[in-house]
């Protein structure tokens, strides 16, 4: 789509090299993703390595996996640590099309036998995403 729009417009100036670098740039997101969603699968990673890329999730906002960041933050085999501040992160979504998906998790989280650490984050994500 991106090279079909590039190639109808006369008026994006080096066309082939802004299309080039979008692209760079959309390569470098996939692999951040990548390696984001990894690390929260993967226990073997080290804690810190997996605290670090939860709390990148403030600043990069990937919408598209919300649904396995939740998944993430339900799964109570993860450290509660982790899970408190994935739920956190998540506060930064309030723009977010994702942003009922997130409420949604948050209140069955608030309702559930989850660590109480985790239910308290959980009521403060869901405020910050009603503002």
């Amino acid at each position: 789509e991106l090279r079909k729009q590039f190639a109808q417009n006369p008026h994006v100036i080096d066309a082939d090299a802004r299309l080039a670098a979008i692209l760079k740039d959309r390569e470098w997101v996939d692999k951040r993703v990548e390696g984001t969603l990894a690390s929260l699968k993967d226990k073997s990673v080290p804690h810190e390595e997996r605290a670090h890329n939860i709390s990148s999730l403030r600043n990069y906002n990937y919408h598209h996996i919300v649904p396995q960041i939740i998944e993430f933050i339900e799964d109570a085999s993860q450290p509660t640590d982790l899970r408190v501040d994935a739920i956190e992160a998540l506060g930064w979504f309030n723009a977010s099309y994702q942003n009922p998906v997130i409420a949604e998790a948050c209140k069955r989280i608030m309702k559930s036998d989850a660590p109480q650490e985790l239910k308290n984050e959980a009521e403060k994500t869901y405020k910050r995403l009603q503002n």
